[in-house]
């Protein structure tokens, strides 16, 4: 059985010569839901972007079976649905209803089965009642909401975030880290936020300096104090 995110010796250098990565291994199995930390700057960012194949490094990155390649970027990017740190990098459309159908729009589909993914995609993230919203005028949760919405009207089979809980006030974290609980998808998650770690994420990979330094279990890890210190991180 393949893994569904497999890194092997992946090394990835800046324009200016910044070694962002070097040399990261890991893979993630099917089903799991596995957390990404390190200090700011340890390469988290720039390894997730390599998932769908916006950066390209040295190195080899398979995703559900297959090393990603120019011949086969629109089915990874189908596969991974990354959503970015900032919703309003992903929403740019007038309506959440055009937001959410932007992916699919271009995988030539009946109207009535595009509309049917957009709102198998809100429901699934709450928010059925907000199609026809500005997606500018919504709060920053409901913004975090839609941009998953985005990527799971697109039926992926991965979930890719950077700090989804970033900027939300309790409650909304609250609701959010709920709404990452119920859903089935394969996920990575980079996050400083290590209380949603330690509750949602049973296998926890510490990055650090463009390097896995740690990969096991969260509960482990948590309980680890020189480890967790060494690379910046506190227990929650």
């Amino acid at each position: 059985m393949h893994h569904t995110i497999d890194v092997n010796g992946l090394h990835y250098a800046y324009p200016d010569g910044t070694e962002a990565l070097r040399g990261v291994d890991l893979y993630v199995a099917p089903g799991e839901k596995v957390a990404l930390v390190g200090p700011n700057g340890s390469g988290k960012s720039t390894l997730l972007l390599h998932l769908n194949g916006i950066l390209r490094g040295d190195g080899e990155v398979c995703v559900c079976g297959h090393a990603i390649g120019d011949e086969n970027l629109g089915q990874i990017r189908a596969s991974v649905g990354l959503v970015f740190q900032d919703p309003d990098d992903q929403l740019f459309m007038h309506s959440v209803f055009e937001d959410v159908a932007f992916g699919p729009m271009y995988l030539g589909l009946e109207q009535a089965e595009l509309e049917r993914r957009v709102m198998e995609a809100l429901q699934a993230v709450g928010l059925e009642a907000f199609p026809g919203r500005v997606s500018h005028h919504l709060s920053m949760g409901e913004k975090k909401r839609v941009a998953i919405a985005c990527v799971l009207s697109m039926k992926p089979e991965i979930l890719v975030l950077d700090e989804p809980t970033a900027g939300l006030d309790p409650r909304s974290r609250r609701e959010f880290i709920q709404l990452l609980d119920d859903l089935d998808q394969t996920m990575l998650i980079a996050t400083h936020d290590m209380r949603m770690v330690a509750e949602l994420l049973p296998r926890t990979i510490v990055l650090d300096q463009g390097m896995v330094v740690s990969d096991g279990e969260t509960q482990a890890l948590m309980s680890n104090a020189a480890l967790l210190e060494s690379h910046g991180l506190e227990a929650p």
